[in-house]
């Protein structure tokens, strides 16, 4: 059984029901496959619409799987890339992609396959971020950026972007005749529909002539909702079956003692036996630098020594730098290889990482893959740097190694369906489809290091190295459930008084969101921003920098670990900014009411003394 949190506690994401979505599913829609169903709630609402109806989920995330199993007839937990759907030709009457084509290496053949399970007729129902969101083009062409954020259209898992145009080209291909389009979100641009004869369409110091009524709307609108139906003019033929790629990899794994383990490497080197493998003897004592030496003289290995342990990171970099394979695949010591995964990370990985996870953290959001067993290619590790050595023995580098990635535009890809964290040799509960096991609780758990000691001190590094933390951090808790009009007047001082502050360029705003989707708050603030930029004289030469935190509110102060990094957080911290539409029980649940506070007002004539 999948250990999972309460479903309250899961990320808000993966239990919204969109009610646009819902409504463009047809009434008489009896056979729904929802592609990306999270935990499943828009199929419980499609079901509760409709008593006869059966609705099958596919989805990633294990534990949103989970509770889409007890509220869909059928939900499986998979990767879409690799998995073999057991469906017929004709199964369902409709499918929904909401947000999830845009994820994918590969969505032209992902819609084409899926399609296929459409009876002829049938609906197809798919919702897409809008790269031609014009504040987003604004924010190119005036400044030339193209940041990756944690949520909303350039969020760092989307691999490709679509326009109105080319996501319908997409559906075309797969047979698919657009009946409908509509366009969500925008609304606080279209007070500025072009009415002149030459139809300008302006923000800023950016301007569109001959705008059309329908191309205004796709300039304001965030989002993209299509209704089509499969119309297929030939038989689909099978994909022709073409041999896989088989990808130079470099397996590098660092050791410090626990020469036991060895035994396992016995298996694992025949599971390997297509790849190049280094050991990195960091600092072992006699027992174990002997038994190394001897084990890789017997099995070809390439083995570097060090006369001390320079740190986890320090020998994975320094296995890379000799590694001669396209891929590098980094493994602990206590993995039980059952079935090579090699070859499937390296598809997987593509330009980026894939490994086991996702993991994530409470407070920024930000899922991860966990380095026991992650896979990169090597030039993607080499433009990022590699491995920050300022980890030490380990603990959150693997976080900060697959942002580093997100930030330069490659994507991560957790594959848990390969993966079983905690297993131990010969459990006859395994599941059969896992292939790698990871013991865990081996060197980091055999008392010769502060474990809890090295993940504070790691947590702090990376929040300081990647989460936008500067000299000056201020944080607001607005009422996300006051009315529009409320916040957006409140949240109007507070960027108004934020962004033409001297100290600007050495400050974060962090604003708590709580429940709210990230994509959601993110729209409403570009809104209130858009609106002071064309109604003040207020002007930007650089984006303001603004990060989300989710869920400092729930955090457990009984427990260590996260009462810790809480506190971490807390003490970065210069004041929380009070406004009157205040969530006053998030503050107090997560202990902000002793920050000093300022209003608007009061941030204005604020000054650093340093």
């Amino acid at each position: 059984m999948v250990n999972v949190r309460p479903l309250e506690q899961i990320p808000q994401y993966y239990r919204l029901v969109r009610p646009e979505i819902l409504s463009a599913v047809p009434s008489s829609a009896t056979r729904i496959l929802d592609v990306g169903c999270g935990a499943g709630m828009l199929g419980k609402s499609l079901k509760e619409n409709r008593g006869d109806r059966t609705v099958v989920g596919l989805e990633l995330d294990e534990e949103a799987c989970y509770y889409a199993n007890l509220h869909l007839d059928t939900a499986y937990c998979v990767n879409l890339e690799t998995f073999d759907p057991p469906f017929s030709p004709g199964t369902f009457d409709c499918i929904v992609f909401a947000d999830v084509l845009e994820h994918l290496q590969d969505p032209w053949a992902i819609a084409r396959r899926y399609v296929r399970f459409l009876e002829p007729g049938g609906t197809v129902v798919a919702s897409i971020p809008n790269i031609r969101h014009f504040p987003l083009l604004r924010q190119v062409l005036e400044q030339g950026r193209w940041d990756y954020r944690d949520w909303g259209i350039l969020d760092r898992t989307h691999l490709r972007f679509f326009t109105k145009q080319t996501f319908l080209e997409l559906l075309q291909h797969a047979e698919i005749d657009c009946t409908s389009i509509s366009y969500l979100g925008g609304e606080q641009f279209k007070a500025f529909r072009p009415q002149d004869p030459d139809r300008i369409f302006k923000i800023g110091n950016v301007a569109i002539f001959n705008v059309s009524d329908e191309d205004f709307e796709e300039l304001c609108a965030y989002q993209l909702l299509y209704i089509g139906v499969y119309s297929p003019q030939t038989p689909v033929p099978p994909e022709p079956e073409t041999p896989e790629t088989q990808y130079s990899v470099s397996v590098i794994v660092p050791w410090w003692d626990r020469e036991e383990l060895l035994e396992l490497w016995d298996n694992n080197i025949e599971q390997l036996s297509d790849t190049e493998v280094i050991f990195i003897d960091n600092g072992s004592s006699e027992p174990g630098r002997n038994a190394l030496a001897d084990f890789c003289d017997a099995h070809g290995i390439r083995l570097i020594r060090n006369e001390t342990n320079l740190g986890f990171t320090v020998a994975n970099n320094q296995g890379a730098k000799i590694a001669s394979g396209d891929y590098l695949l980094f493994l602990n010591n206590d993995v039980d290889i059952l079935k090579s995964p090699v070859q499937t990370l390296c598809r997987l990985a593509g330009n980026g990482i894939a490994g086991p996870g996702p993991m994530g953290n409470e407070l920024t959001g930000e899922t991860f893959v966990e380095g026991w067993a992650l896979c990169i290619a090597k030039s993607t590790f080499e433009e990022v740097g590699g491995w920050c050595e300022d980890y030490g023995i380990g603990s959150w580098d693997d976080a900060d190694l697959c942002h580093q990635v997100r930030m330069a535009g490659y994507s991560i890809t957790p594959v848990p369906e390969l993966f079983s964290q905690g297993w131990k040799t010969g459990n006859t509960d395994t599941p059969q489809q896992m292939w790698v096991r990871h013991l865990g609780g081996t060197t980091l758990g055999d008392g010769r290091i502060d474990k809890m000691a090295l993940q504070i001190r790691n947590w702090e590094i990376l929040m300081r190295r990647h989460y936008q933390l500067r000299d000056i951090n201020w944080i607001v808790f607005p009422d996300w459930d006051a009315s529009e009009e409320s916040l957006f007047a409140a949240l109007s001082e507070v960027l108004a008084a934020f962004v033409t502050h001297l100290d600007r360029d050495r400050m974060t705003l962090l604003v708590a969101i709580r429940e709210r989707s990230p994509a959601e708050i993110e729209l409403f603030l570009s809104g209130v921003i858009m609106n002071l930029l064309m109604e003040t004289d207020i002007e930007l030469d650089s984006e303001p920098q603004i990060s989300f935190i989710g869920h400092l509110d729930r955090i457990n102060w009984n427990a260590p670990l996260p009462r810790q990094h809480a506190e971490i957080l807390l003490n970065t911290l210069t004041g929380r900014l009070v406004i009157d539409v205040e969530d006053t029980k998030a503050v107090e649940a997560s202990r902000s009411q002793h920050l000093p506070t300022y209003t608007p007002t009061e941030l204005q004539d604020w000054r650093s003394s340093s």
